[in-house]
C-alpha cells in the first residue's frame, strides 16, 4: 500500500509539472496573452510619447498616423485633430502614462487571441495652470487590419466638477469595419418601420427570412408595436455614436466574423448588431438588435437582415421579425 501510494504521488507531481510547463508555454508563447499584453505594453508607451509630441508641436500629420486606417479615413479627421489641440489652455507642461491600462478586451478562437483592444490615459498639466487627462481606446489586434491602431481619444477636463466637465474627441471607436453601413441599416429599418412600410422592411431581409410564411404576421406586430416618430438625425456617413446629440442612437456590433478564401478575400461576413437609445417623439424608448450576413457567397440566399426585434424599454417587452441565420 505504501509503494502504490508513493507511485500515486509520484505520477501526480510528474503531471502537476507538465501542467506547469505547458501552461508556462502558452503564456508566453507568441499567442499567448502574457506576451500579448507584454507587446501591447511597449506600444502603449511608444504611442503615448509621440502624441504628446504632437501636441506639443502642434503636428496634426503625427496624430493622423496613429489612428488605424478607418479613423484616417474620417472627412474632417484633420480637423478634429486640430480642435483638440486649441481645447486646451496653455501649453504642455508636464503629464504622465498612467502605470497601467484603463481597460483590456480579448477574444479568442481555440485559444487564439484573435482581439485585444486597451485603453490608456495620459495626465497633463499646462503652463496656465489647467489639468487635462488624454485617454486612448486601441485596438491592438483585429479581425481586420483595417481598425487595428488607435480608433479615437478623448481629451477632457481633470480640473472641474463633474457636472462641469467639457471635452473634445477625435476618431471614431470601431466597434467593427463595417460600422458606418451597419449604421446607415439601423436608421433605414427604424424609419421603415415607423413609417409602416412593409416594401422597406423586407428589402433589407434575406430571401431566406422572406420566405417564411410568418413573416408578414410578425411585421405587422412590430408596426403595431412601435409607437411614435423617431427623434434621430440622420447621418450620410452612418457614425451614430460619435456626437452628444442626446436623441441619437447609439449603433454597435456585438460580434463579427469574416470568412476568406486561400487569396484573402473575404467570402462571407456576419455580424449581430445592438443599436440603443431610439427615442420617438411620443415619448417611448426602444432598442434594436438584429443579425445580417453583408456577404454570403457559398449561400447568397443568407445575405441580408435574417432577423430583427425592437424591445420597449418601459413595458421590458419586445417583437421580433425573422429568425436565426447564421452558417
Amino acid at each position: 500500500m505504501k509503494t502504490c501510494r508513493l507511485i500515486f504521488i509520484s505520477v501526480l507531481a510528474v503531471l502537476c509539472a507538465c501542467i506547469t510547463v505547458f501552461s508556462g508555454c502558452w503564456l508566453l508563447s507568441s499567442d499567448g496573452i502574457g506576451a500579448v499584453r507584454s507587446r501591447a505594453e511597449k506600444l502603449r508607451y511608444e504611442m503615448s510619447e509621440t502624441i504628446m509630441d504632437a501636441f506639443k508641436n502642434k503636428d496634426v500629420a503625427a496624430v493622423k498616423n496613429l489612428f488605424c486606417p478607418k479613423s484616417q479615413e474620417i472627412g474632417d479627421i484633420d480637423g478634429q485633430i486640430e480642435k483638440t489641440f486649441s481645447f486646451m489652455e496653455g501649453d504642455i507642461q508636464s503629464y504622465e502614462i498612467s502605470k497601467s491600462t484603463g481597460y483590456e478586451s480579448v477574444s479568442k478562437d481555440y485559444g487564439k487571441i484573435t482581439q485585444y483592444t486597451f485603453g490608456n490615459s495620459i495626465f497633463i498639466n499646462t503652463d496656465a495652470g489647467r489639468k487635462y487627462t488624454l485617454y486612448l481606446n486601441v485596438h491592438f489586434i483585429e479581425l481586420d487590419s483595417v481598425i487595428e491602431g488607435m480608433t479615437n481619444y478623448n481629451l477632457y477636463e481633470n480640473d472641474r466638477d463633474y457636472e462641469d466637465i467639457k471635452r473634445c474627441s477625435a476618431g471614431f471607436g470601431w466597434s467593427s469595419p463595417f460600422d458606418a453601413e451597419l449604421g446607415i441599416m439601423s436608421a433605414t429599418l427604424i424609419k421603415a418601420v415607423a413609417g409602416k412600410d412593409a416594401d422597406a422592411v423586407k428589402s433589407l431581409m434575406c430571401e431566406k427570412a422572406l420566405r417564411d410564411a410568418r413573416l408578414d404576421g410578425e411585421i405587422a406586430a412590430v408596426f403595431e408595436f412601435f409607437d411614435g416618430t423617431p427623434l434621430f438625425s440622420e447621418r450620410v456617413d452612418g457614425l451614430y455614436n460619435s456626437d452628444d446629440n442626446e436623441n441619437d442612437f447609439n449603433c454597435r456590433v456585438l460580434g463579427y466574423e469574416i470568412k476568406r478564401d486561400g487569396d484573402g478575400n473575404a467570402t462571407e461576413v456576419w455580424c449581430s448588431v445592438i443599436t440603443q437609445n431610439i427615442l420617438t417623439d411620443s415619448g417611448r424608448h426602444y432598442s434594436l438588435d438584429f443579425s445580417i450576413y453583408l456577404k454570403n457567397d457559398e449561400t447568397p440566399s443568407y445575405e441580408g437582415i435574417a432577423y430583427f426585434s425592437f424591445e420597449d424599454f418601459e413595458s421590458d417587452t419586445e417583437k421580433q421579425v425573422g429568425g436565426w441565420v447564421h452558417s
